[in-house]
C-alpha cells in the first residue's frame, strides 16, 4: 500500500476535516483507507492507497492540499492586513468572506505551484516557508481595499462591492436548502456532487447575523432555497436577497 500524510495545527482542524471529507469517496472508491486523528496539537489525515493507484492520489492530494492551505491562512492573513476606515464587525466578517472567496482558483492554482509532494504535506509549515509569492498577492488585495474603504463607506458602497465580489465568484455549492428547524435553530444544508452537509445556526446568539451571513458566503452558492416560513421570520433576510439575488429562491 502507498501510504501518505497530511497535517496541520489543531487551530486548522474545520479545514483539515473539510478535506478528509472530500478525499474519503475517493480513496474508498480505490479499496484504500483514510483516517483523522488529533495528536500533540497537531490535526493530521493519514490514508492508504494501493501502488497502482499511487500516481493518482498523489495529484488529487496535491489540489487537496492547495486548497486547503488557501482556505486556513487567506482569510486571517486579509484580516491582518487590512486597515483603515471603520467597519462594524457584521459587516467587516462578510466583506473578509467575499473577499476569501474571490478569485480563489488562482490562489489554490499558485499554492500547488510552490507545493512539494513528500509522504507528509504539513499545511502550515509549507505556507510560512514556501508561500511568501502567495502572502504577497494577499497584501496587494488588502492594500488596495484599505486605501479604499473609506471612499467605500462613506457612499455605502461596500455593500456594491461585495455584491460584485459575490456575483463573481465561480460557484462552488451547487445548493443550499436553509430551513427553521422546530427547535428554532436554523438549519443550512449545503449540497454538491461528492456530499451533503449540515450546519446549525442558534437565531439568539448575538453574533449570529455576522456568523450566518459569513459562512452562507464562504459557500459560493449557486442557489439558495429559502422556506416560506423562514423568510417570514428571519431578521436578517432582507440582507441575504441584497447580497445575493438572483441566487434565492422560496420553497
Amino acid at each position: 500500500m502507498f501510504e501518505l500524510t497530511i497535517e496541520s495545527n489543531y487551530l486548522h482542524e474545520d479545514a483539515v476535516l473539510a478535506a478528509k471529507n472530500f478525499l474519503l469517496p475517493t480513496v474508498q472508491d480505490m479499496g484504500g483507507v483514510i483516517v483523522c486523528g488529533n495528536t500533540h496539537g497537531r490535526i493530521q489525515i493519514a490514508l492508504a492507497v494501493p501502488i497502482s493507484k499511487k500516481h493518482v492520489i498523489k495529484s488529487i492530494v496535491l489540489d487537496v492540499a492547495a486548497d486547503a492551505i488557501v482556505s486556513i491562512f487567506k482569510r486571517q492573513h486579509l484580516d491582518d492586513a487590512i486597515h483603515g476606515a471603520f467597519l462594524s464587525s457584521e459587516t467587516r466578517s462578510s466583506l473578509l468572506s467575499a473577499l476569501s472567496e474571490f478569485d480563489r482558483e488562482t490562489d489554490v492554482n499558485l499554492a500547488k505551484k510552490h507545493l512539494v509532494f513528500s509522504n507528509c504535506i504539513l499545511l502550515d509549515s509549507t505556507y510560512f516557508f514556501k508561500m511568501q509569492e502567495l502572502r504577497d498577492r494577499w497584501d496587494e488585495v488588502a492594500v488596495l481595499v484599505s486605501n479604499n474603504l473609506p471612499n467605500l463607506i462613506a457612499g455605502d458602497a461596500v455593500i456594491e462591492m461585495m455584491k460584485f465580489l459575490i456575483k463573481t465568484t465561480p460557484s462552488k455549492t451547487p445548493e443550499v436548502y436553509l430551513s427553521l428547524l422546530d427547535d428554532g435553530k436554523l438549519s443550512v444544508v449545503s449540497k454538491n456532487p461528492q456530499r451533503s452537509c449540515l450546519q446549525l445556526f442558534d437565531k439568539t446568539s448575538e453574533d449570529f447575523e455576522e456568523k450566518f451571513i459569513s459562512f452562507l458566503i464562504s459557500l459560493a452558492p449557486k442557489r439558495i432555497f429559502v422556506t416560506h416560513k423562514l423568510k417570514s421570520c428571519l431578521s436578517c433576510m432582507e440582507k441575504i436577497q441584497n447580497l445575493f439575488e438572483d441566487k434565492i429562491f422560496t420553497t
